[in-house]
């Protein structure tokens, strides 16, 4: 901004309305310049915060938009509309992407009881994650693992 200052102090010293015009103008496109690089900055680092603090908080139950809007000072319908524009999905698809990656993960490299894995990623109703994930995946838990060992 320091540099559209000085232009700002040259405006005045004009020798034509068509050179105020050109100069006037000038200003302000490099101003709107200005403006749509810092959004886009914020608007960067906004994400990055909130998939950040998403992908570390994902495995708890009480996770929510209202629960991460009040964290980050934004309203739920923002929020939503937000995570939808920088992920493509939903913000409800986009835990249960996280969680089911993480199940698979696990199921693929411990020999934890699928119960314990399934409450550790999020979920508490076990019978209805199964319904879930053979849904999405095609095969239950227990398949999923026999057929990745």
């Amino acid at each position: 901004m320091s540099n559209n200052i000085q232009d700002f102090n040259r405006i005045v010293d004009f020798y034509s309305i068509e050179q105020l015009h050109t100069r006037l103008e000038t200003l302000v496109l490099d101003i709107c310049q200005e403006v749509k690089g810092k959004k886009e900055s914020h608007n960067d680092q906004l994400r990055n915060d909130i998939l950040a603090y998403i992908q570390e908080n994902y495995q708890h139950y009480e996770l929510s938009l209202e629960s991460i809007a009040l964290k980050f000072k934004l309203s739920v319908s923002y929020l939503s509309r937000f995570i939808k524009e920088q992920t493509g999905v939903t913000f409800t698809q986009y835990v249960q992407e996280l969680r089911m990656e993480n199940v698979k993960k696990q199921l693929k490299e411990t020999q934890q009881p699928i119960k314990d894995i399934v409450v550790q990623v999020g979920y508490k109703d076990v019978a209805n994650f199964t319904r879930k994930f053979k849904k999405i995946i095609g095969v239950t838990p227990g398949q999923y693992r026999k057929l990745n060992r």
